[in-house]
């Protein structure tokens, strides 16, 4: 079963309803849901996403989402490895290397976002956009 990293960007595209993105993120969050694919998140996607639905859409909003994606992802650790990674390697953003590091000290091999030149290419990960992961899925 594929096991997929999921970027800040994709849960807030479901949480915040941003359109067009909300279809493509509804999907994949379904696909996880379901059991077709495994998700894993960092907490501190949970936390950032937490952040700004309780900002839009308020304190229980944001808390009820969090409790559901306990129900649907598994958790990476955001061990010191993957933040002296991210520090010793930095690339654009400090915030998507601790991403890329976390998903690779995971065992993921691929990381999902809408910014993938925002990401450093390595050999040992794909970064793919939801069109791409949901086409090499067959949707």
């Amino acid at each position: 079963m594929k096991k997929i990293y999921l970027d800040c960007n994709i849960l807030l595209d479901f949480v915040l309803e941003r359109k067009p993105f909300v279809k493509n993120a509804s999907l994949i969050l379904n696909l996880i849901a379901q059991k077709q694919c495994i998700g894993v998140v960092s907490p501190l996607t949970i936390a950032n996403v937490y952040y700004m639905a309780r900002k839009e859409k308020g304190k229980k909003y944001a808390l009820e989402f969090a409790k559901q994606c306990q129900q649907i992802f598994e958790f990476c650790d955001n061990s010191g490895i993957a933040l002296n990674q991210a520090i010793e390697n930095y690339y654009k953003d400090f915030e998507d290397d601790i991403h890329l590091y976390s998903a690779i000290h995971s065992g993921i091999d691929t990381l999902v976002t809408r910014n993938p030149k925002d990401f450093l290419k390595l050999d040992n990960i794909s970064i793919v956009t939801p069109d791409e992961l949901l086409y090499s899925l067959g949707y």
